[in-house]
């Protein structure tokens, strides 16, 4: 099971990783994180899919360095089977092993191409993050995705209730939101209203 404090091991990993001298394995990660049978700590290659956006979230916002969602998507594409068990995190010479041999085989330019994408949800998600912080909220980004405590959530609450009551109330807020639902102009670079879902990059 993916636990939330995978990011933050994961990226610790990469940096330990990357001030290695040792020479490079052979192995691809399927083979050298393989489990050969089930148990309640390992993983899944969807898990490690879902850890990956997770770091690409935290990198636009500005936790972790590029490398490290650079370097699991290499891992990711190299893991053979969604029914196959992989080891967790805390085998860091296996993780660290892999981490070697995905290193040289970055692709630069997938990342131009995520960063720069007009509708990359994850770029989107990032951004929000990193404009929630500058107002001063607490936004902790983990394995899991963004997590804002009860306290940031009850404070956000409050200040959207405020700017409500500025323009006009409840009334106010429903004639706008009828007014971007009839224009069709509820999309401007990531969802305006709702939670509609865009397709995971």
């Amino acid at each position: 099971m993916l636990h939330n404090s995978d990011l933050d091991a994961f990226v610790e990993l990469v940096r330990r990783a990357e001030r290695e001298t040792a020479s490079l394995p052979g192995a691809s990660p399927d083979s050298t994180l393989r489990a050969d049978s089930n148990s309640d700590d390992l993983l899944y290659r969807s898990e490690y899919a879902r850890l990956l956006r997770a770091l690409k979230i935290a990198w636009v916002a500005g936790d972790v360095p590029e490398s490290s969602h650079q370097i699991l998507d290499v891992i990711v594409q190299n893991l053979s089977a969604e029914n196959r068990c992989y080891l967790p995190l805390t085998h860091s010479e296996e993780w660290l092993r892999t981490i070697l041999w995905a290193i040289p085989r970055i692709r630069p330019s997938a990342v131009d191409y995520f960063l720069y994408r007009e509708q990359g949800r994850l770029f989107h998600v990032g951004t929000a993050c990193r404009r929630l912080r500058d107002r001063g909220y607490s936004v902790h980004i983990g394995a899991l995705g963004p997590h804002l405590d009860d306290d940031t959530r009850r404070e956000i609450a409050e200040h959207i209730d405020s700017l409500i009551a500025q323009i006009g109330g409840g009334l106010a807020a429903q004639q706008i939101c009828e007014i971007i639902g009839k224009t069709g102009k509820v999309n401007d670079g990531m969802w305006l209203l709702g939670n509609q879902i865009d397709r995971f990059d």
